[in-house]
């Protein structure tokens, strides 16, 4: 069977939502789901069952109408596309356009539909304060649409890649939460003597190297202070930038340092510590360079203690508009250290929890790519499954 392009409008009935007076409160908590664009953002998977405010009947009344299960809950404004399917009886403040699926037309394959259509709803809406998608422009969305056969056989394909994603996001949260579990229970069972970091280590600083100095395709590896806030964990085995620029006055590391952001707009970036295992890595500005003594710490376990002890380290930054944090006052830093080996088996354990999570990061990206191919060829008739 031929597909056809046929108006959004012909597949579902669109419902408007509403919101009933928040000045009258028999409106209000009462039994009836009422969901606002954040549920759905706040929503994992692709079903909703519960909302952060309820209303009564009687506010039912002062708002929209009763959305059946399987109804798609659309976003038409701020958030325009993003969507989900009522897992139970609901209703919407304005926010939405909602569908109601045709006989014949399966209400999952439609969901699917709308998220492979999201961009093409925002190039068509229309607004000043905020984007909204208007009813009319809505309804005359063509969709190439396959037998109701057919569209089940799409949807099923499509959830079932979705439940792989959802499983595996549960696995990478997993793995998150028992890896910090094992940080918490090896950095505070204070095995060792107390150390004051000053005592072991010299501190350095970093030159130059603006964040356009950095290339993809550059001669010397360089690290700039601003990827330590996020792109680097607690050990560098490798670095993610280049660069061209080496100056006589360049500042070049050495296995075992710690390098620290020592400046931000916000003191809570600053309890950062990233252990480069590299030699000669080109350090830029505004990195604070803390080399110990090697036969004594090892690098990547002082960064596991430095970001476990969040609240000490935020009480040696100084600064009110722009935050700093000085070789000086981190020498001031105490902390328990254990023996050199059983610092290496934990920063051996750590460094494995994280590389398995990050595994798995690396196997949901390519499902999720994979998803959006899928998807493409599948809602397109691109790929037929009959």
């Amino acid at each position: 069977m031929e597909w056809k392009l046929i108006p959004l409008g012909e597949l579902a009935d669109s419902i408007p939502g509403g919101t009933p007076s928040t000045s009258v409160n028999s409106f209000w908590n009462g039994e009836i789901l009422w969901a606002t664009p954040s549920d759905i953002t706040a929503t994992s998977g692709k079903y909703i069952d519960s909302t952060e405010r309820t209303i009564t009947d009687l506010g039912l009344k002062h708002a929209s109408q009763l959305l059946p299960v399987g109804s798609i809950l659309l976003c038409t404004r701020a958030t325009i596309g993003e969507a989900k399917i009522a897992a139970a009886p609901i209703t919407t403040n304005q926010g939405f356009k909602s569908l109601i699926p045709k006989v014949g037309v399966s209400n999952e394959w439609l969901y699917y539909v709308t998220q492979h259509l999201k961009r093409e709803m925002i190039s068509l809406s229309s607004g000043s304060t905020f984007l909204e998608l208007g009813t009319k422009q809505l309804k005359g969305i063509l969709v190439s649409t396959p037998s109701n056969q057919e569209q089940v056989l799409i949807a099923e394909a499509l959830s079932d890649i979705d439940l792989l994603i959802k499983n595996l996001k549960r696995e990478i949260l997993k793995r998150k939460n028992f890896r910090i579990a094992i940080i918490q229970e090896k950095l505070n069972n204070h095995h060792g003597k107390v150390v004051r970091l000053g005592n072991h280590s010299h501190f350095y600083k970093g030159f130059g190297l603006a964040k356009a100095d950095l290339t993809d395709s550059g001669t010397y590896p360089a690290i700039h202070y601003g990827e330590l806030f996020l792109k680097y964990p607690e050990t560098i085995s490798e670095t993610i930038s280049l660069t061209n620029k080496f100056l006589p006055s360049s500042f070049l590391s050495r296995s075992n340092d710690v390098l620290m952001p020592s400046s931000d707009v916000t003191p809570t970036g600053l309890a950062v510590a990233s252990c480069i295992k590299v030699d000669d890595v080109i350090l830029g500005g505004d990195v604070l360079v803390i080399r110990p003594d090697k036969n004594l710490i090892n690098g990547s376990y002082l960064s596991y203690v430095i970001r476990n002890s969040r609240e000490d380290i935020l009480r040696l930054v100084n600064g009110t508009t722009v935050f700093h944090i000085y070789g000086k006052d981190l020498a001031k830093f105490e902390f328990c250290l254990p023996d050199i080996d059983e610092q290496n088996e934990v920063v051996f354990l750590l460094d494995a929890l994280r590389s398995e999570f990050e595994s798995l990061e690396k196997e949901l990206y390519k499902y999720e790519c994979i998803k959006q191919g899928m998807m493409h060829d599948l809602l397109t008739g691109k790929v037929r499954l009959v």
